[in-house]
C-alpha cells in the first residue's frame, strides 16, 4: 500500500484515574491523561512511523485545548478539529486488581464531539493524501449526527479508492441493542479491514454462517460483506492482571492465527485499539501479509498493557524485538 496519511474520527477525552488499589468513591486524587478510541489508533501509528489525521469537534475549555496539545505532541495533523463550546468528555477510571474488574464511568452525553455532522468536514481536503480511513462503532454511539458524520465519512473515503478500517467497538451503555442493529449494517459496505467477534457479527448484523462453524462464519462474512480481512481476538481472563490471550484472522478463503500468549498486564485500557493500529500497520507495510499484521497486532496489544495509559507508544522495531523473543528478555541496555 501506498504509505500515505491515515485519517479517523471520533470523540477524545479526559480520563481520570484513581489511584491502583483506591476505589472511586474514595479516591481524593485523579491523575488525568487523554484518550480515545481513535485517537489512540492514531497515536499508536504515529509511533509506529505513520502520518496521522485526526477530525473531530472538541472544546474550545482549557481541556480541550490540553487535548490538542496531547495530540499535536504525537505529530497528528489537527488542522480539521473544530473547536466548540460545548465541554470536553470525560471518564474516570478504578483500575481492577485481582479478582475485581476495573471500572470506568463516562461524562460525555453533553459534550463537543457529539455536534459533529457530515457538513463540518471538507471531505476533499479531509482526504488529500490519505491512504486509509479508520473508524469505530464508539462513534456510532456517540449521537446520531456523529453516526452520520462517521457513516459518510467511510462512504466518501470508499469513493476516492482508499483502504477502509472499521472497529464494532459496541458499547451497550451507550447504545442500546435495538438501535446498533438499525445502524451497524450501514457501514458494512464501506468496510474493507474489519475487527470484530463473532458475536457482532451474529447479533449487529444478523450474519449467519453457510455452516454452524466459526471459522466459516468469519470467512462467509468477508465473502459476503465484500470485506478483504477481519481481525479478532480471544482473551481468557485469568485475574485483573493476568491473562491469555489468541488473536486470528481471516480472508473469505484463509484463516491464520497468532500463537497464544499469557502476560501481565499493567493498564488493559486501549489494548483493542493498540491491536487494531498494529494490524493495520502491518497492512500499510504489506496489505498482501495478513498474518504479519495479526503478528503486529498482537505484539501491539500485549505491550500496550505494559504500560499506563489509553495508547500503545511502542516503534516497528519494539514489535519486532517482542516478537522474536516471544516475550520478555534481558535488560536492553
Amino acid at each position: 500500500m501506498n504509505k500515505g496519511i491515515v485519517v479517523s474520527l471520533g470523540e477524545i477525552l479526559a480520563r481520570f484515574s484513581a489511584p491502583r488499589g483506591v476505589l472511586l468513591k474514595e479516591a481524593g486524587t485523579f491523575t488525568v491523561l487523554y484518550g480515545g478510541a481513535e485517537a489512540n489508533v492514531l497515536v499508536s501509528l504515529s509511533s509506529l512511523g505513520f502520518d496521522t489525521r485526526y477530525l473531530t469537534r472538541l472544546s474550545s475549555s482549557d481541556l480541550g485545548e490540553a487535548a490538542l496539545r496531547f495530540l499535536k505532541g504525537y505529530d497528528i495533523d489537527t488542522s480539521f478539529v473544530l473547536r466548540d463550546p460545548r465541554p470536553l468528555g470525560e471518564y474516570f477510571l478504578e483500575d481492577g486488581e485481582g479478582s475485581r474488574p476495573s471500572k470506568c464511568i463516562y461524562h460525555r452525553g453533553d459534550s463537543a464531539a457529539i455536534a459533529m455532522s457530515p457538513s463540518d468536514f471538507p471531505w476533499d481536503k479531509v482526504f488529500e493524501g490519505a491512504t486509509l480511513f479508520h473508524g469505530s462503532g464508539v462513534t456510532l454511539a456517540l449521537s446520531p449526527s456523529a453516526a452520520d458524520t462517521l457513516i459518510v465519512a467511510l462512504e466518501e473515503a470508499k469513493a476516492r479508492g482508499i483502504k477502509t478500517s472499521f472497529d464494532f467497538n459496541y458499547r451497550s451503555h451507550m447504545l442500546s441493542l435495538e438501535r446498533a442493529k438499525e445502524i451497524y449494517p450501514r457501514i458494512a459496505k464501506s468496510v474493507d479491514i474489519c475487527f470484530c467477534s463473532a458475536w457482532d457479527l451474529q447479533v449487529l448484523l444478523g450474519f449467519e454462517p453457510e455452516e454452524k462453524d466459526e471459522d466459516r462464519l468469519f470467512q462467509d462474512a468477508c465473502r459476503h460483506f465484500g470485506w478483504d480481512y477481519i481481525f479478532t481476538k480471544k482473551r481468557k481472563i485469568l485475574s485483573a492482571r493476568r491473562q491469555n490471550i489468541e488473536a486470528i484472522g481471516y480472508t473469505a478463503n484463509k484463516k491464520f492465527a497468532a500463537p497464544k500468549h499469557r502476560f501481565e498486564i499493567y493498564g488493559r485500557i486501549g489494548a483493542g485499539d493498540a491491536f487494531a493500529a498494529g494490524a493495520i500497520a502491518g497492512l500499510l507495510l504489506d496489505y498482501q501479509d495478513g498474518k504479519k499484521a495479526l503478528d503486529y497486532g498482537t505484539a501491539n496489544c500485549i505491550l500496550k498493557q505494559s504500560i499506563s495509559g489509553d495508547q500503545s507508544k511502542f516503534t516497528v522495531g519494539d514489535l519486532e524485538r517482542y516478537l522474536s523473543s516471544a516475550g520478555p528478555g534481558e535488560v536492553i541496555r
